[in-house]
């Protein structure tokens, strides 16, 4: 190594890339043929976050010296930042076979395989790391990361705490640990952790975050709403309108304000309900909806200006305030018992023409519509969405008849599940959700994962039964087989984790318990006073 290259190397060790980056060049144009140099410029343009500059050395160092191990790493961790996984796994790869010691490279491939869900190939590469190097931080959060993901949740927590004592301020760790006890319902433990991580980094977005939704699932509003505002900088909601003046609760009469849905189509069903209050403290109220629940928006009486979120900006003139409608909460002082509703809060828009689905409904059976499956980006889809087979003991029960109301990616199930199970694909008939509420509103029962049409159902008045996973969304409590947000809604909690054969068995027999009389009307009866005394 040149006496250039070295100095600029201990500058490059002492965090001074400037600096380091110019003895470099000095040293490549003297001797462009110094690879080695390229090599450690290469590295530092990846440090600096110029990754297509640190692809162009590395992978020159790669065709100049075909054994150097340690260039292939790298330059797969540049491929990698670039988003290019495969190029970045092939040179991983190619980085452990001409040195199978490489540490680093059997750490860094196994973030690739994580990411591809190959979590027994992450977790070998991560062991070999280990072996390798035993106090790998990299390699041990990855295999936490493979471990938590692959279900072995003992072995992940385990070895996050090995990352907290080689490492007491590693914050990823501590919210990694508390992450997993709240997905088991170890709540009180998972607020512990979360507070360590605050007392590391005060502004963490992602444990405020988190820390809201444990307190409103355990019933704690007022500090849980203030806590839930984070959601913005944890990037679970983007605030707009920044340039209008935020309602911080000061008095609304004679003002119009601007209240925006800025989270998923349950939330804007659940919490519309407030822009009552809002409306009869004096205010003009403007809505903005997103397209899919225009239709059912254009009947709330709360409304007076109505706007399209992808196209009415025109509409936006005079506005006094602007306000995040899940904000609402917080600044209404709303809990599930203090909500001021009258239940049905959302009335299905008229049909201006015959519905061609009504011919499909048999007037002599317990009509029940059912959903599967929810939006797939949401966090906990995976524990809350359900295979449509699930569902299938309930095909067998007598008088009844099964309606599909899924939409989506999921509601391609049906298909494949048409000629073995005895279900009526009502999808062809959905565009939006007020095509989804007149349907409902021609059933008889709504049997549903914890999904959107759980709440329209609910927002409707209309019998709806809900199937919770093991760790439930924040709105649901932990206990109770009732809600007081939906008095028509019934909760069926899940026991196990991803075990939903004993709930499908309840509520079959809660099934085979109104249907005893073999009478579908009466059934129907029973069933309606049955959800309206919850």
């Amino acid at each position: 190594m040149s006496k250039n290259t070295e100095q600029a190397y201990q500058l490059h060790l002492a965090g001074d890339l400037v600096s380091a980056e110019t003895l470099y060049q000095q040293q490549l144009e003297m001797t462009p043929e110094d690879s080695q140099t390229r090599f450690l410029l290469g590295t530092l343009r990846m440090q600096q976050g110029h990754f297509n500059k640190a692809v162009d050395l590395l992978s020159r160092v790669t065709q100049e010296n075909p054994k150097h191990t340690d260039a292939y790493n790298n330059l797969g961790a540049a491929y990698h930042r670039q988003g290019h996984t495969e190029a970045a796994q092939n040179a991983y790869e190619r980085a452990i076979k001409l040195n199978p010691e490489n540490a680093d490279a059997h750490s860094n491939l196994a973030n690739i395989l994580l990411n591809k869900h190959q979590f027994k190939k992450a977790i070998e590469h991560c062991q070999q790391a280990l072996k390798i190097k035993e106090d790998h931080i990299d390699a041990l959060s990855n295999l936490a990361m493979a471990l938590a993901m692959n279900s072995q949740d003992d072995l992940a927590v385990e070895t996050f705490h090995r990352i907290t004592e080689l490492d007491p301020t590693n914050i990823k760790a501590y919210y990694n640990i508390a992450r997993l006890f709240q997905d088991y319902n170890e709540n009180e433990t998972a607020l512990d952790y979360y507070s360590k991580v605050l007392e590391l980094e005060p502004e963490h977005p992602d444990a405020h975050w988190n820390q809201a939704l444990i307190l409103l699932l355990s019933g704690n509003y007022e500090q849980g709403w203030k806590e839930y505002e984070w959601r913005f900088a944890a990037g679970h909601a983007q605030r707009r309108y920044s340039d209008l003046p935020l309602w911080q609760g000061e008095p609304l009469e004679e003002k119009k304000i601007l209240i925006y849905c800025e989270q998923g189509f349950g939330d804007t069903l659940q919490f519309i309900r407030l822009l009552e209050e809002v409306k009869m403290r004096g205010a003009q109220i403007v809505f903005e909806s997103p397209p899919e629940l225009l239709g059912l928006m254009e009947a709330n009486p709360a409304i007076d200006v109505l706007i399209n979120r992808q196209t009415d900006v025109q509409s936006l003139n005079n506005i006094d305030f602007q306000c995040p409608l899940m904000s609402l909460a917080r600044l209404l002082d709303v809990t599930p018992e203090t909500q001021k509703t009258s239940y049905p809060y959302i009335n299905t828009p008229k049909s201006s023409s015959e519905n061609p689905y009504l011919s499909e409904i048999d007037n002599n059976s317990l009509n029940i519509g059912i959903c599967w499956s929810g939006n797939p980006e949401h966090r906990n889809d995976k524990n809350r969405s359900i295979p449509l087979r699930t569902f299938k003991p309930l095909t067998k029960l007598p008088n009844t008849r099964l309606y599909s109301l899924q939409k989506g990616v999921a509601a391609a199930d049906i298909s494949g599940a048409a000629n073995k199970m005895d279900i009526v694909d009502f999808s062809k008939f959905i565009e939006d959700f007020t095509d989804t509420a007149r349907i409902i509103q021609n059933l008889d029962l709504i049997i549903t994962v914890d999904t959107a049409v759980a709440h329209l159902a609910g927002a409707m008045g209309k019998p709806v039964w809900v199937l919770l996973p093991y760790a439930p969304d924040w709105r649901w409590g932990l206990e109770n087989k009732n809600t007081p947000w939906y008095p028509s809604m019934q909760l069926y909690r899940q026991h196990t984790v991803t075990e939903w054969t004993d709930i499908v068995e309840e509520i079959s027999e809660d099934l085979r318990s109104l249907l005893k009389n073999n009478n579908s009307k009466i059934c129907c009866q029973t069933l309606k006073q049955t959800t309206r005394g919850s």
